[in-house]
């Protein structure tokens, strides 16, 4: 343990939901400036204090040192990354957080609020595990190898929660973080004299009624990205079970196929109809093979445009609460602070965010486009699949000891009907999907031209 840092001790530092905070640094990671939470939570007497110091002077020893390298590898590619961090405060209590940390001109901007949703409780279940796997390292030369099987670890486990890869992960954690803070979060309004203060100060109002009407355009935007969230989860279980459906489907023609031989020439009929239903199933998982990479590409883009609005909200929200922060202190009369330049950044980011979400937006539509067309050609191959089916039933009929065949179209029977059922279903979501694009575009649209008025 660094004689800089008090020894860490098993006492939450507290704070609420509705707090947020930020650091920047430059790009070797040395604190330049944060906000009076930022200071507050981490048991420091001011802000002044931590800048010029190394921001590790807050990491933990139960955060894995996986986690870190995950994140500086996405920063220096000047890709955005969220994360869980726990985090050492000076007095040796710690205090998780989610991070939002972006490129930003003097270096990197990290935003950070409490996490409550489930995910948190997951995660450190993860970390505790990679903290195990990189403590086996029992010399200096061993710990790239252990850091390396750590974060292999952390790949498995998210790959075991239905994620392909960390950045999937992190769409989806941000997302369900700010649902979860918006659910429980409760509106506070300005004291007396900070809208005093802010009255006579017109950049001040200016500016935090930009805020606002942001803020009020990206929780319309926010709202539709739950919808997404929800639709993912529902995309992915029925592309799954449509497979699986084909099959079955297919497994069933096959061992009709080869009892319909078994019946020499009263089973020759009933053969040309088994051998139909088996191609035709084939067909079927042709379709459905297209439907599943259209539906991963889908999820894809759904999941950044999410990510987008999410860390859009996040770092306007961050901006409104700095504002407000700097009125109270002023309102109160402690020495007034220059806040011009991290307000800069945070705008800059946010203004980022919106660029990256027009762009997944313009993403979205063509696998939507493509899925349409593709539900078409399933349902189509559904109505031939019935048709043969009903073939099927009059052959059987035909042949005496046909119970074993009467079994299996009664059980192709019922696997198309529920395959009606979960086509119909999808394409629902589809269309839904399809009809409310324009509406979200537009809100993105009236986002970007508030987002102009601002840099003017």
């Amino acid at each position: 343990m660094s004689a800089n840092k008090a020894a860490p001790k098993n006492q939450e530092r507290r704070f609420t939901i509705e707090e947020l905070f930020f650091s920047t640094t430059d790009r070797k990671g040395v604190i330049q400036s944060g906000n009076e939470v930022f200071a507050r939570v981490g048991a420091f007497d001011s802000v002044e204090e931590l800048i010029g110091k190394p921001h590790n002077i807050i990491r933990h020893p139960d955060m894995p040192r996986a986690v870190f390298k995950l994140l500086w590898d996405r920063l220096l590619a000047d890709k955005a990354v969220a994360a869980y961090v726990k985090n050492l405060a000076k007095d040796g209590c710690y205090y998780w957080v989610i991070a939002l940390v972006v490129p930003a001109p003097c270096g990197f901007l990290s935003v950070r609020f409490k996490p409550t949703s489930p995910i948190l409780a997951t995660m450190q279940n993860i970390y505790a595990q990679m903290v195990e796997i990189e403590s086996k390292a029992e010399r200096p030369e061993q710990r790239n190898a252990s850091m390396a099987a750590s974060g292999e670890y952390l790949q498995q486990e998210l790959s075991n929660l239905g994620f392909a890869n960390y950045e999937d992960f992190m769409h989806i954690a941000l997302a369900a973080e700010m649902s979860a803070r918006e659910k429980e979060l409760a509106s506070s309004e300005f004291s007396h004299e900070m809208k005093a203060h802010l009255a006579a100060n017109g950049n001040l109002e200016s500016r935090l009624q930009n805020y606002e009407e942001l803020k009020g355009q990206l929780d319309r935007l926010f709202e539709r990205a739950e919808g997404f969230l929800s639709l993912i989860a529902d995309l992915g279980d029925k592309s799954t079970y449509l497979q699986n459906l084909s099959h079955e489907v297919h497994l069933l023609s096959l061992n009709a196929i080869i009892s319909s031989h078994h019946l020499a020439d009263a089973g020759r009929g009933l053969a040309v109809v088994t051998h139909s239903l088996a191609d035709i199933s084939a067909e079927s998982s042709i379709v459905i093979d297209k439907l599943r990479v259209g539906i991963t590409t889908l999820i894809s883009y759904l999941r950044s445009t999410a990510f987008a609005i999410t860390a859009a909200k996040v770092q306007v929200e961050m901006a409104i609460f700095f504002l407000k922060e700097v009125l109270r202190s002023s309102a109160e009369d402690t020495p007034a602070r220059n806040v011009d330049q991290d307000l800069e950044t945070l705008e800059g980011s946010f203004r980022q965010s919106s660029i990256e979400l027009n762009d997944s937006i313009s993403n979205v539509r063509k696998p939507v486009r493509i899925l349409q067309d593709l539900v078409g050609d399933l349902e189509l191959v559904l109505r031939t699949l019935a048709s043969v089916h009903v073939l099927g039933k009059v052959e059987v009929s035909h042949i005496n000891e046909s119970g074993h065949f009467q079994t299996v179209f009664l059980e192709v029977h019922q696997q198309l009907e529920i395959a009606r059922d979960e086509v119909k279903e999808f394409d629902a979501a589809i269309q839904g999907l399809a009809q409310g694009l324009p509406e979200f575009e537009k809100n993105s649209h009236v986002l970007s031209k508030t987002l102009k008025v601002l840099a003017a």
